[in-house]
């Protein structure tokens, strides 16, 4: 661990690095349609030319308006073209990688990531990095835990070009990579260890020798406190690696994986005895555990908040930040301000906003309070007036740029870690189990159940008479066909999620749906029987019970 002098230059280069981006945002707030011209030249400049010949007058922003919304479908044609090895196929800029994220179906897709698409993510990430620094000084003496997520295998795709990033610090800028090995209390050799027991424990292990950890980025608060309470079962073991400078994870870990972590580690027998005398793995111990911490970055909306709600109890006095809109494809809200609150990334893309009757597309000065709008991106990677597929609210204004609180996605996507399950997946899967289950089901759902703190996707399944239904095959057979999907796949892999489950239907399973939906307000006569419901106590609306045991 660097000294306080050390932290302090390294802190006050990483904030300098950041601060142009703070004023060029806080600046743009004030006048955001001159802001978005701005970023709409400038990717014309870099990454688009000849993208908007048709602008009449020479204004880029007219010309955009003119063109039509688009769709991944659109683009499919240029990344196969990437993948075969023509990085320039989607514009000036070669694409570094293709970062995976998950499709309407159980293919993922694969977004084209450059040098442009960096820029613009640095704009916003600047902005948000400095305004920490201002509104947290301490932080000027802290290190920082960024969370490195394990190594999930890339989905099997034929390419010539990286598919995914080798680690998330390629995410960063080449000045904050090299201060983040100064300040990062994790080190990057993390993301290689790919058991989720051995990563949790060595994990825990880096954050518990830091004793001046102040900031914690994560995605999903349940990975934050899966941690924590991971730590209860290795307390006695992690003070004893504290003390002795050793590495005792549960699990075999390579012998070049473990020189690489324990690369700079000492024995610190008095960081061991201050981890013992906090009590260290008891919930009521993370304040004195960790005395400097002043942040928590992570979701707090939608289903995050129950887990914000444990971590505002183990961390009385820190700033639970609520993270903006950050999508594989882009940047579209920022936290910001006095108050956090989180604002259209008006420096990063051109960002528009799509009413929700389809009829007119928004600029982001042309929004209005408490209307709910579609989001289209416009990226210097490629993407055109691009659906992302999430609905945002705008709650309010900073200066004259518009605070967006996310409402979900489209279509009936259930997303409670990142997930990302769609309603086409779950039914293809669905239509196999069927197949297996002859003469099939009277009535059959796809629903999260949380069970002691954790979420499975469940099958609620009333079978047909004479129907063989094996509820732990079901089960199987949904785990399997979920775990196609990318990013369920990379949630069960972190136990964010737990193991699909069947629950047995005695009967009336139809009827049942039917009165639940007309009780949350629809009429009797626009009841839709989807496979895929967000709801997540189904068990107690229907009569049967669990078919097998939980794994």
């Amino acid at each position: 661990m660097i000294r306080s002098p050390g932290r302090l230059l390294a802190n006050a280069a990483w904030f300098l690095s950041a601060l142009p981006g703070w004023v060029r945002f806080h600046r743009a707030t004030g006048c955001v349609a001159a802001a978005q011209r701005r970023a709409l030249r400038r990717m014309v400049r870099r990454a688009l030319p000849g993208r908007f010949e048709a602008a009449a007058g020479g204004d880029p922003f007219e010309a955009l308006r003119r063109l039509p919304l688009t769709d991944y479908a659109d683009y499919e044609p240029a990344i196969r073209a990437v993948r075969e090895g023509r990085r320039c196929a989607l514009t000036r800029d070669p694409v570094r990688c293709l970062q995976p994220t998950s499709g309407t179906t159980s293919a993922p897709k694969l977004i084209p990531f450059t040098a442009a698409a960096a820029r613009e993510l640095h704009a916003g990430l600047d902005a948000w990095i400095a305004n920490l620094y201002l509104l947290r000084p301490g932080l000027f003496l802290a290190t920082h835990y960024w969370s490195l997520s394990p190594n999930t295998a890339p989905p099997s795709v034929a390419s010539d070009v990286p598919v995914g990033f080798a680690g998330d610090w390629e995410y960063l800028g080449a000045l904050q990579r090299r201060l983040a090995r100064r300040l990062f209390a994790a080190p990057e050799a993390l993301s290689r260890v790919t058991d989720p027991d051995a990563f949790a424990y060595l994990t825990l292990l880096a954050l518990a020798r830091d004793r001046h950890l102040g900031l914690v980025s994560v995605w999903h608060p349940s990975f934050l406190v899966m941690l924590l309470d991971a730590a209860g079962r290795h307390a006695g073991s992690i003070a004893e690696d504290v003390r002795a400078g050793t590495l005792t994870p549960p699990g075999a870990v390579a012998a070049d994986l473990r020189a690489a972590l324990l690369r700079g580690v000492r024995p610190d027998a008095r960081r061991a005895g201050e981890l013992e005398a906090a009590g260290f793995g008891a919930a009521e111990a993370w304040r004195a555990v960790w005395p400097r911490l002043q942040v928590i970055s992570c979701w707090t909306g939608g289903t995050a908040r129950a887990w914000v709600e444990t971590l505002v109890a183990r961390f009385p006095g820190v700033l639970i930040q609520g993270k903006g809109l950050v999508a594989t494809e882009g940047l579209v809200s920022i936290p910001f301000g006095r108050q956090s609150r989180t604002v259209c990334a008006v420096t990063s893309h051109v960002v528009e906003f799509e009413d929700l009757d389809g009829r007119t597309v928004r600029g982001a000065w042309e929004l209005e309070v408490g209307r709910e709008y579609r989001v289209v991106l416009t990226t210097g990677a490629g993407l055109t007036r691009y659906r992302l597929g999430d609905v945002v609210r705008v709650n309010g204004f900073v200066n004259r740029a518009p605070c967006l609180e996310f409402r979900g996605r489209e279509g009936g996507v259930s997303d409670l870690v990142g997930e990302k399950v769609h309603p086409r997946q779950v039914r293809e899967v669905l239509e196999r189990i069927e197949q297996a289950c002859a003469p099939g089901f009277q009535f059959a759902l796809v629903a999260p159940v949380e069970t002691d703190g954790a979420f499975a996707y469940t099958l609620f399944a009333e079978p047909r008479a004479g129907a063989a239904f094996d509820g732990a095959a079901a089960a199987r057979a949904l785990e399997e066909g979920l775990r196609a999907n990318y990013h369920y796949c990379h949630a069960r892999g972190l136990r964010q999620l737990d193991c699909a489950r069947a629950f047995r239907i005695v009967g009336g399973g139809a009827e049942a749906y039917r009165r639940r939906r007309m009780a949350q307000g629809v009429k009797a006569g626009d009841v839709k029987f989807e496979p895929l419901s967000p709801d997540r106590d189904w068990q107690r609306v229907f009569d049967g019970g669990f078919e097998e045991a939980r794994r």
